[in-house]
């Protein structure tokens, strides 16, 4: 099948105005007024020209790199540890996700009544996030073959790595200088790379690989989460602190689940809510997260220990052990308005003195989660609870 095919078979009605808006062919709010085959024609005739395809398919990863040429050569089904690149690869539109294990067949689009074309929409929509075959459409795969030089995968080399630095330094950091952007490239990539550089590929990435914009008069990355008003009081504490630069491999992780596996405190967070709590793995991992998101954000501690409280629905029995770990966890995690370093790592910790003034509303009616003097303490430290966290 062709792109274009793939793009009408695949993608419902906003999938395909949100492209037209990446693409620069028409707003999305114009889309609507537009015809939809003839703008997915559009669509496709941009995405086939070569410095589009060099440019998007830049944003790559090694990994991501290798199964599109892996489902260039034909269709690749995917182990489970392949999914999120799989969706990274279908994000970048040359590759597609294929749901083979879907029942329902997808109906003709001709003569079709309000209600099919609603769930004909819906499970585009459902496809195209759950799939389990990575398939590249035949014009896709003819264009790469004249893409696919030295040139492009040296280029690729610098800028998915680049990509990878703005996703994790958006949470390290919250607003990057350059000149940090271009010490962790270096570190990287064991070559020297001038600013200009830097700031010449950026200009050059997609606009859905960016979720920044570049501030020429203060040499800084922004993120776009952040007001004006958020951004000038944030850059006004990390003004006169060292960068802490981390390896690619530790930004990576640090964006995709909000710290670094290193970390004791939050392992025993997780550990107490799975063991002790009897709440799902996957659930106390987004909980870990949340509760590093908070402290990043510089949320007032009263508020992430009521969070702490409410994901594990403890009673007034389990106050120190909930505050301890929230100290710990608050010491280990690394701080945007402290360059990225955390708190020890600058000669401050957070102490046990404003936890006395704390007022927290603890759900009496829930079962108390006993602990005895001698038993295993549940912040997963190994040690029993009396020379632990009962301390």
């Amino acid at each position: 099948m062709t792109l274009q095919e793939y793009i009408t078979k695949e993608y419902p009605t906003p999938a395909v105005g949100y492209l037209a808006e990446v693409l620069g062919i028409a707003k999305r709010e114009d889309t609507e007024n537009m015809e939809k085959a003839d703008l997915i024609r559009q669509e496709a005739e941009t995405l086939l020209t070569p410095d589009m395809m060099a440019r998007r398919l830049s944003v790559l990863t090694d990994k991501q790199m290798e199964l599109f040429e892996r489902a260039c050569r034909e269709p690749l089904t995917l182990e489970p540890d392949e999914q999120e690149d799989g969706r990274k690869l279908n994000d970048c539109r040359y590759a597609f996700l294929v749901n083979t294990d879907a029942d329902a067949p997808i109906p003709p689009n001709a003569s079709l009544s309000e209600e099919q074309e609603t769930m004909l929409e819906t499970l585009k929509a459902f496809r195209r996030f759950t799939g389990n075959r990575l398939e590249v459409p035949d014009d896709a795969v003819s264009l790469y073959e004249t893409v696919n030089t030295p040139e492009f995968q040296a280029r690729r080399r610098i800028v998915s790595r680049l990509v990878a630095c703005l996703y994790g330094s958006a949470y390290l950091y919250g607003s990057t200088p350059v000149s940090v952007i271009r010490r962790i490239l270096e570190r990287e990539l064991g070559e020297d790379i001038s600013e200009e550089k830097i700031l010449s590929l950026y200009d050059s990435l997609p606009s859905d690989s960016k979720y920044s914009s570049y501030d020429a008069a203060t040499g800084r990355i922004n993120y776009r989460h952040l007001s004006e008003e958020e951004l000038a009081e944030l850059i006004q504490k990390q003004e006169g602190k060292d960068f802490y630069i981390p390896s690619l491999a530790e930004i990576n992780e640090m964006y995709e689940q909000g710290f670094s596996s290193d970390s004791q405190a939050y392992a025993h967070y997780r550990s107490f809510l799975e063991h002790y709590c009897q709440i799902d793995a996957i659930e106390a991992e987004i909980a870990a997260a949340e509760l590093s998101k908070k402290i990043s954000e510089e949320n007032a501690p009263q508020e992430c220990v009521q969070e702490m409280i409410d994901w594990s629905g403890a009673d007034s029995s389990c106050a120190q052990l909930l505050l301890r770990m929230y100290r710990n966890c608050y010491n280990e995690t690394r701080l945007p308005a402290l360059c990225g370093h955390t708190p020890p790592e600058i000669g401050t910790t957070l102490s046990d003195s404003p936890y006395q003034k704390f007022d927290l509303e603890f759900d009496d009616s829930v079962k108390p989660v006993r602990i005895g003097r001698n038993d295993p303490c549940p912040c997963g430290s190994g040690k029993k609870y009396k020379k632990c966290c009962m301390r």
